[in-house]
């Protein structure tokens, strides 16, 4: 049964509604997903980006952000690790760099395919629908652009000069071109409250994600939103948990951001709905510059991947064996 508007903003709003909530989709996860948990290996190839939105440490604006760029040796090296440490997914993110030339994203998405039993998972941005076919072509698996908010006004006020219409326009090309789309939405944005939240859930329930990330928003300082107070962290868990009601096929993580709200919370995530973990990859010499939020001082990948493994035994969850592949949107497909 589809969630209402109505339900939503209650299910958000009533203090007493949250041990229901967690459960209920506890419940769904298991039923839909089993006890896995996959592994995504995130590898942040570039700070440089073009966009303006007002709450990251990478925009355009933030002359003070010592930049770097991944050449394709460094790129390889920290794939084979990824693929050495037994993961079967690896994302490349980066801002929107146009030093990320078209052919240079494609040529490192081959040699990937080719090496590797591994998904490729681009999240780079909003490109033009020729350059997203073209890196299909070239072997990409899956993409992850984050919508962040359904609502068009609120979205205009958090990004000077960019489009809510092409960032629409850019997922409805990636369904398109057969991608296993992942998007999600950002929580304790200004101005945002149930009914806004509401709009995104909606708009999962809508659209056939094969990914949805909900994610805290943690202003990076120097940004004009560093101030903002944090959301709650119930209030995440049960937007992740509502997420998962409205889209019980589609994978959802438990994301990295969450560590910045309470360290326990990542494995919180995963009893509200979640069944992906995130695991930053990134050569420490450059992680600490790429800061599109203020990050939880939890140290190096090594300890994260030992802390939530432990978590995870302790739940009696296992990780996955597979890539993990979306099947909300092919399901959708195949039923017209």
């Amino acid at each position: 049964m589809k969630l209402t508007r109505e339900e939503i903003i209650e299910l958000l709003s009533d203090p007493g509604a949250g041990v229901d909530l967690s459960r209920r989709a506890d419940e769904l996860r298991r039923e839909v997903h089993g006890e896995t948990v996959h592994l995504r290996a995130i590898l942040e190839v570039s700070n440089h980006c073009r966009g303006t939105c007002l709450y990251c440490g990478i925009n355009c604006r933030m002359t003070d952000t010592e930049r770097y760029r991944m050449d394709a040796e460094d790129i390889r090296a920290s794939v084979e690790r990824i693929v050495a440490a037994g993961f079967h997914t690896v994302i490349l993110q980066a801002g929107e760099d146009p030093g990320l030339t078209p052919e240079f994203i494609a040529g490192i998405v081959a040699e990937i395919k080719r090496n590797y039993d591994v998904a490729a998972t681009l999240s780079l941005g909003e490109q033009p629908r020729e350059v997203y076919q073209y890196w299909r072509d070239a072997g990409a698996d899956r993409y992850l652009l984050k919508l962040e908010t359904a609502n068009a006004e609120l979205y205009r006020k958090l990004h000077p000069g960019m489009s809510f219409t092409n960032r629409r326009r850019c997922l409805d090309d990636l369904f398109e071109l057969g991608y296993q789309v992942g998007s999600g939405n950002i929580v304790g944005l200004p101005d945002q409250g149930p009914a806004e939240l509401a709009a995104d859930i909606l708009d999962f329930q809508d659209k056939p994600y094969d990914m949805i990330a909900v994610g805290p928003l943690i202003p990076a300082a120097g940004t004009p939103y560093a101030e903002l107070p944090r959301p709650s962290k119930e209030l995440v868990l049960r937007t992740i948990a509502l997420a998962r009601l409205a889209a019980p096929e589609a994978h959802i993580p438990s994301p990295t951001a969450l560590c910045a709200l309470d360290p326990s919370s990542r494995r919180e995530a995963l009893e509200w709905g979640a069944n992906v973990l995130m695991i930053g990859f990134t050569p420490p010499e450059v992680a600490r510059k790429y800061r599109i939020y203020q990050r939880a001082d939890c140290g190096s990948t090594a300890n994260c991947l030992e802390c939530l493994r432990e978590a995870l035994a302790e739940m009696n969850r296992q990780t996955g064996s597979d890539k993990g592949s979306g099947f909300r949107n092919r399901n959708r497909s195949n039923n017209g």
